[in-house]
């Protein structure tokens, strides 16, 4: 198992969810409260200014998601990802542009995140991955083109 307060890690958490209240309380109760930030929703230039200063990005849904905006958002930042096995994510995240864990599982996830936090290589690569993954697969002019072919 794994200590979660050995972690020397910053979280910022950006959103905002029906569960956060039960989060922050948890988070104190941990004596982790001091290295987590709740930004609320975010948007522009503060969502920006979050995705530039992150080493990584981590999205651990628990519903259902089709693939997850903040997929491609990640990866258009040349940032790896940490997600959740749940639904259409899988899709997008790859053993080659991040690090996906089952839903729920703390321990994978902590695992994930301490992977790549004592790994600069592995995170740098991994992003640079995604963000190749994005601009071969992943754009809209590629979305629309495929869309095309199919209504042809």
């Amino acid at each position: 198992m794994i200590a979660y307060s050995d972690f020397s890690i910053q979280l910022d958490i950006a959103g905002d969810g029906w569960d956060k209240q039960r989060l922050e309380k948890l988070a104190y109760q941990m004596g982790l409260n001091n290295r987590i930030v709740w930004h609320g929703w975010c948007k522009g230039e503060k969502l920006e200014k979050l995705y530039n200063q992150s080493s990584a990005v981590i999205f651990p849904s628990v519903w259902h998601e089709p693939a997850g905006l903040i997929t491609l958002e990640a990866y258009a930042r040349y940032r790896p990802i940490i997600a959740s096995a749940v639904d259409g994510i899988p899709e997008h995240v790859r053993k080659e542009t991040g690090i996906v864990v089952e839903s729920n599982n703390i321990d994978q996830l902590a695992g994930a995140i301490s992977d790549l936090s004592n790994d600069y290589q592995k995170s740098r690569v991994l992003g640079e991955q995604g963000h190749a993954l994005l601009m071969q697969e992943l754009t809209l002019e590629i979305h629309t083109q495929r869309l095309q072919r199919i209504y042809d």
